[in-house]
Formats: C-alpha cells, structure tokens, sequence
C-alpha cells in the first residue's frame, strides 16, 4: 500500500522521487496483499474473541474505514483517503449511529468538550462496527475469490476457508 500511495502522490521535499527507489507494485499485487490483510488479519479480529477490542475508539475508527478503503481498491483500483471511506461507508450500509460517531470524533469541532461514551453505548458501537466490518469483509473475499490469473503470487483464499464468528 506504502509504495502504491508514494508510486502515485509522494511529495518530495530533498532528494529523488521515491518511484525510482522503490519497486513498483501491480493491480494484482495489490489486490493480492490487500485480500490477505483482510483473510489473515481484520477478519480474526472481528471474530467473538477479539470483540473486547472493539469497545476502543481506535479499533472502531480504523476497522471501519480500513473495510471501506479496502472495497474501493478492490472495486475500481484507487486509493482513498479515511475522509472519503467515510461517505463511502453510507452507501455501503454501514451503522449510520458508527459513522457519525467516527465523523464527530474525527472531524469535529467540539472534540475536547464531548463527553466519552457510555459503557452501553460502547457496546452498542462495537457490536454494530465489528459485526458490519466482519460481515462486510466474508462478502468481499468472496467477491474476489478467483482474481484474474497472473503471473505473481496465488491468491491465498482459494487456499483456506473463512474462519467462523
């Protein structure tokens, strides 16, 4: 993702532009690494036992708009910003209340004055997230189950199935 993002945005300030250092990384390589993050490491954690996770602002922020960012470069190949994942996630029928409430924590003015959550609350959150997110991710995999043959690496999905809830 790293040498993708330098490959196509990288604003260099001294020295040469990171194109010419870094290896380039194809459509499928990227679609590749992007499935095996989400196989290997997002879908463990919205399992049962990880749930207690998800009652962090962190994992709820990071877990929704990592499965939104990752839909788009799955769908069309392009790279968007945490910003643009979250009006993303409306059309994907994401928990309006979790989008919202990662939008005010995120962007809002009145950071520093809005009270934590309420333990109900919390939970409530973390359910909605972890579950959409979770949900969410079995779909996409098995959109992308067969990628298009090439010559790199095989995809692992076709390998192992999704692990249970």
């Amino acid at each position: 993702m790293s040498r993708r993002e330098l490959a196509l945005g990288a604003v260099v300030l001294h020295g040469p532009p990171p194109v010419g250092l870094l290896p380039g990384v194809s459509d499928q390589e990227l679609a590749e690494f992007i499935r095996a993050e989400l196989e290997d490491y997002w879908l463990p954690v919205t399992g049962n036992a990880k749930a207690e996770l998800w009652l962090q602002d962190i994992w709820v922020d990071l877990g929704v708009l990592t499965f939104a960012r990752a839909s788009v470069t799955l769908r069309n190949g392009q790279l968007i910003t945490k910003r643009e994942a979250l009006d993303e996630l409306c059309s994907m029928g994401a928990p309006t209340a979790v989008v919202d409430d990662i939008r005010r924590r995120r962007y809002g003015t009145d950071l520093l004055r809005n009270p934590s959550a309420s333990a109900d609350r919390r939970a409530r959150r973390a359910e909605q997230a972890r579950k959409f997110v979770r949900a969410g991710i079995t779909t996409l995999l098995a959109q992308h189950e067969n990628p298009p043959p090439g010559p790199a690496h095989a995809s692992r999905l076709t390998r192992r199935p999704l692990p249970p809830a």
